[in-house]
């Protein structure tokens, strides 16, 4: 991180110094503001002013790293965390009337919100010539402010540049004029991130050390969804938790837009935890009621089912049991699952089913753009010290690595000791089981975990070892993993404690500003 942080203060410097000396720059970049200024200087006028807006913000678009005009206050956190490009880029040319003398040159010293950016020279001989790209600091302009209401657009950033002309080899005369013309503004700055729950779940899942990770580095996101107290709508706040995952990705691509259009931007990364991942697919889905009306540069997920949950069919199959008699057994095992009607489309048939009707475009287009999209996703382990009972080598889970909060489902009071699933189900369970097992994700599991100190037994599946595979609770690490999904990293947690600073900042590190703008075509 020191080499990064001394790397991009030297580059910074540099475009500092260069930009006061109208040095050229490449204007491909992520955003194009169209300025469209002309600041025009008849007869023997010595200085032009003229407004333009930005609309985007910029990381969180609010206080405390933004004025209420706009102003970048925190410059080099945003600068040092890769939240925007050191500089801008401004298109300038100019022009003098035809009445004015061959040898007549005119310097125009350009100011941009009240500080000097460059000086821009104009004369007969260069009229008509291309015009230049020039740098210009980030520090120097304004940008949109989130209003903090839902669904509203930020308030535009004001920009003044005004521009003061001096003559040198003669003098200009009275009835023929300046022009100097300010074309379109680009820079890069880093997308707002858009954070995805899971089910049974709500945008406060991300609430605490995740969001204070984003907030310490300057970064946009919003944690979409229907949060507590809020009132459900199904075309302006939908529930995320649908009846099917089409109906989940198009209610997410609902929260899309609110979201862009508050932060004023066209493309956003997604960052879901469990089910919010098949959410995810689904929303940016073409087959899935059109094209999308917001891009996205990157969708990273978190321990997410790709390919089912083996806890799933446990919970459905509990409640099946429960239907036959077994209703102790049932309960337990259904309660291990988070609640008493748990979803059946995390089944892995189901989920393989939607996988083999539905594909990740790797080019997402958006208007008149389009761009490449990054696929990551991360696997946990419940093991958190990598113990093992021994000789069995089975994961030695114990109900300090199983807990996170008093109320958690996967609280125990004594260790979880090892126990074979067909020793102490039902015959019923056993069969069923079994039949759970033509499932790819099964054959790699022949264990199980029970509080020995509880009549009630409770069931955790673990992985089978040699060969080991990692396994929080609710997703084999096999079904984290799935094409064009990159896995990036095994984190030390089960399901419901992935949400950490450590956790933020490993996915905030994966895409910077260059990357971003290399996924531009």
């Amino acid at each position: 991180m020191f080499t990064r942080s001394l790397r991009i203060a030297t580059a910074v410097l540099f475009i500092l110094v260069t930009a006061l000396n109208a040095s050229e720059c490449d204007p491909k970049a992520t955003t194009e503001v169209r300025t469209n200024i002309e600041l025009l200087c008849p007869e023997l006028c010595t200085e032009a002013r003229d407004v333009f807006q930005i609309e985007q913000t910029v990381g969180s678009g609010q206080e405390p790293d933004f004025s209420p005009q706009g102003e970048p206050i925190a410059i080099s956190k945003l600068l040092i965390n890769e939240v925007v490009s050191p500089a801008a880029c401004m298109e300038v040319s100019g022009s003098v009337g035809s009445g004015v003398s061959a040898n007549v040159t005119v310097v125009a010293t350009i100011f941009v919100n009240g500080e000097r950016w460059t000086q821009f020279t104009i004369s007969r001989q260069l009229t008509g010539q291309r015009a230049r790209n020039i740098q210009m600091p980030i520090r120097l302009l304004r940008f949109a402010i989130r209003s903090g209401q839902r669904g509203q657009p930020p308030s535009p950033g004001r920009n003044v540049v005004r521009a003061v002309f001096q003559v040198t080899n003669g003098a200009i005369c009275n009835t023929c004029a300046v022009r100097l013309t300010l074309g379109k503004l680009t820079f890069t700055a880093l997308a707002p991130y858009m954070l995805v729950h899971g089910r049974v779940s709500s945008p406060s899942w991300y609430s605490g050390d995740f969001e204070n990770a984003f907030r310490a580095r300057g970064v946009g996101y919003k944690a979409v969804g229907v949060a507590s107290g809020e009132k459900p709508d199904p075309v302006t706040n939908p529930v995320l938790d649908n009846i099917s995952l089409p109906g989940s990705g198009r209610a997410l691509r609902t929260h899309a837009e609110i979201m862009a259009r508050e932060f004023g931007v066209k493309r956003v990364h997604v960052v879901a935890h469990s089910k919010g991942g098949l959410w995810s697919r689904a929303m940016i889905d073409s087959s899935n009621s059109g094209n999308p009306e917001v891009g996205v540069y990157s969708i990273t997920s978190i321990t997410s089912p790709h390919r089912g949950s083996v806890l799933a069919d446990i919970a459905v199959a509990s409640l099946e049991l429960s239907l036959f008699g077994a209703r102790r057994e049932g309960l337990l095992l259904t309660k291990l699952a988070g609640s008493q009607d748990f979803d059946k489309s995390l089944q892995p048939a189901t989920v393989e089913n939607h996988n083999r009707f539905y594909s990740l475009p790797q080019i997402l287009e958006v208007g008149d753009r389009s761009n490449r999209v990054v696929y990551a996703s991360y696997q946990a382990d419940a093991n958190l010290n990598g113990d093992t009972l021994q000789p069995s080598g089975i994961a030695n889970i114990t109900s300090d690595e199983a807990c996170t909060i008093p109320s958690d489902a996967f609280c125990f009071p004594v260790p979880l000791l090892p126990f074979t699933i067909s020793e102490r189900l039902p015959p019923l369970f056993r069969l069923i089981t079994v039949g759970a097992q033509l499932s790819f994700l099964l054959q790699a599991i022949e264990s199980a975990f029970v509080d020995s100190g509880s009549p009630l037994p409770t069931v955790v599946f673990v992985p089978r070892d040699p060969p080991r595979e990692f396994n929080d609770f609710a997703v084999a690490a096999s079904s984290s993993s799935f094409p064009p999904f990159a896995n990036i990293e095994t984190l030390k947690a089960h399901h419901n404690a992935v949400s950490s600073s450590q956790t933020a900042h490993k996915i905030l590190d994966l895409i910077d500003l260059d990357l971003q703008k290399a996924l531009e075509r």
